[in-house]
């Protein structure tokens, strides 16, 4: 575990409000500041406990004993730390005493052997025969562990005092969980904010140019009301985003703040938020990614409604850039419960059906295809590529709830938790139909996210492993990629690709797919810049064989000086089988 930098912590001298010093006047003693008994992780090297020097005077620390006693059992008080003759205290300063092996980034006043244990426990300030101060925390009842009512105690968090020193000699109330460890710092400044909740819709965007509503709940973590002004959604990449009016929000009171941004190209948002305010000087904070574009790994088709005993499952399929590990993504409802997906690699265009029960799935599918429905691509295998998920599967909920305008959604998640994809069923209050699938049209394409989606129209109610039933390629804007002709003969002339190369395109590489997202034909590309090429094809694939009849895909990918895409369009052309003679 560690923290963030912090500064200098020998005897950390820090500002201190008014009224703090008006609750203790004159020549005070120490008392306990914050503790962190059960850090997050392993215990060893992160505990500490801070002291603080509320008085109006230096404080001599020589004979002060930190002790720990183990709630479990009768009081029997053990030593853990204790000043040496020369330790002194500042007024308004901290001392830090951290665990041998600390791993915080503040250096400490004293290293030792805390071993305080994760409740119900106690520590405690003395000099001489005075207890000077105590901290109780968990399921107490003997009072010599607590000051009239014991903390309930946290894990994984310190115990602070809210304001910093404020000592009512309740430990119930003087005491509250911070929102992090605070070493050498004030627990709470006057100023402070923490997102709660990060809510963009729609929760990803496969095309630029749309409308995303992004609510942001935050909570006011300073000791100070934050006061009327404008906060600012940002991006690290573009500045400020969208504005929205902050209304004076109230310590430890909560608020929702609406923005609204229409994303002009793909790529991730990495989304921040700042406050400006008279007289607040608040460090801006980071909410979260936003995606926008076509995705590396994709949903493609979802049964949510089976018929009969067959059960629900999914379809995901890795986009034409490279091959795509599982591992790490994560699948969701709306209800956020999540399951980790295999380890498994796909390779560009190749799909994957996730199921709730592998062995009900074969079962379904097999009598779906034994009763006589025709199989929904040529060459499908008896079972399509298929994977059980193992954990709590994803509520594929078939009509809207009383607080939803759909019936349920699917999120995918990479590694770090961005949602890289989502589906929504039942979308703007339609039911799901049984028996049939929810197929994807196309990959990416500009307008509402839910418009990609529709009900499948196979005879067989699904396309598992398949080219979806409503999937339709996509047309290149005109002029920037050609053919001629659109339709040609296999072995007989072939076809040829002309490109429009514009600045600030530097290199392109053209390619040809089938529609099962198969590339049979890699026909290359250059660096040279911008200008116009022409490449033919003569029908063959990367192996030398020519391609059996039907439609194929041309893919020109162009990128920039740099490297970075620019684009991927898309072009239709039709082999067709040569005449009979």
């Amino acid at each position: 575990m560690r923290f963030p930098a912090r500064l200098p912590a020998t005897a950390l001298a820090v500002a201190m409000s008014v009224s703090l010093f008006a609750a203790r006047t004159g020549v005070a003693e120490p008392l306990l500041n914050e503790v962190l008994y059960d850090p997050p992780g392993a215990d060893g090297g992160a505990e500490f406990v801070e002291l603080l020097n509320v008085g109006a005077e230096t404080l001599d620390l020589a004979g002060v004993r930190l002790e720990f006693a183990n709630g479990a059992v009768a009081p029997a008080w053990e030593r853990r730390w204790e000043g040496a003759p020369g330790d002194s205290l500042a007024p308004g300063a901290r001392w830090l005493i951290a665990d041998s092996g600390w791993t915080g980034d503040v250096a400490p006043n004293a290293l030792v052997s805390l071993r305080l244990q994760n409740g119900p426990d106690a520590v405690r300030l003395r000099r001489g025969e005075a207890v000077l101060d105590l901290l109780g925390y968990g399921d107490l009842a003997d009072p010599a562990f607590f000051e009239t009512a014991p903390h309930p105690g946290a894990a994984g968090a310190s115990l602070g005092r809210r304001p910093d020193g404020a000592d009512t000699g309740r430990n119930d109330r003087d005491w509250v969980v911070c929102a992090e460890p605070t070493p050498g710092r004030p627990n709470f400044p006057s100023y402070g904010w923490q997102v709660l909740t990060f809510t963009p819709e729609p929760p990803s965007l496969p095309a630029p140019g749309v409308a995303v509503a992004v609510a942001v709940t935050l909570r006011n973590t300073g000791l100070a009301a934050l006061p009327d002004g404008t906060a600012r959604l940002t991006d690290t990449g573009s500045g400020t985003l969208a504005e929205s009016p902050w209304l004076v929000l109230a310590p430890q009171s909560e608020a929702t703040l609406e923005f609204w941004l229409t994303p002009a190209f793909d790529g991730d948002l990495n989304l921040g938020l700042e406050l400006v305010a008279p007289g607040v000087d608040l460090q801006p904070l980071q909410i979260g990614t936003y995606h926008v574009g076509a995705a590396a790994l994709s949903i493609w088709e979802v049964m949510a409604n089976p018929e009969g005993d067959g059960c629900e499952w999914l379809e995901l399929a890795a986009g034409p850039d490279g091959p795509v590990e599982l591992a790490g993504y994560t699948l969701s409802d709306a209800g956020a419960a999540r399951v980790r997906l295999p380890s498994q690699v796909l390779m560009p265009g190749e799909r994957l059906v996730l199921a709730e029960d592998a062995e009900a799935f074969r079962a379904w599918w097999s009598a779906r295809l034994a009763a006589g429905a025709p199989p929904p691509c040529p060459g499908l295998a008896a079972v399509p590529p298929l994977a059980e998920l193992t954990g709590a599967w994803p509520s594929l909920n078939n009509s809207p709830g009383d607080d939803l305008p759909y019936a349920e959604r699917v999120h995918l998640r990479d590694a770090d938790g961005v949602v890289r994809d989502h589906a929504t069923l039942g979308a703007r209050g339609t039911v799901v139909t049984r028996g049939r699938s929810l197929e994807r049209r196309a990959a990416a394409a500009a307008g509402d996210p839910a418009d990609l989606w529709g009900t499948c129209m196979a005879a067989a109610g699904a396309t598992p492993g398949c080219r979806n039933s409503l999937e339709s390629p996509w047309q290149a804007p005109a002029g920037d990629l050609a053919a001629s002709p659109g339709t040609f003969t296999t072995g007989r002339g072939g076809v040829s690709f002309t490109m429009n190369l514009a600045p600030p395109a530097q290199s392109w590489r053209l390619s040809v797919w089938d529609l099962w997202g198969r590339c049979v034909r890699d026909l290359g590309g250059d660096d040279l810049g911008a200008g116009r090429r022409h490449v033919a094809w003569d029908g063959r694939d990367d192996a030398g064989g020519f391609v059996p009849p039907g439609p194929y895909v041309a893919v020109l990918t162009r990128q920039d000086p740099d490297g970075g895409r620019i684009d991927r369009q898309r072009l239709l052309v039709v082999a067709a089988p040569p005449a009979a003679r």
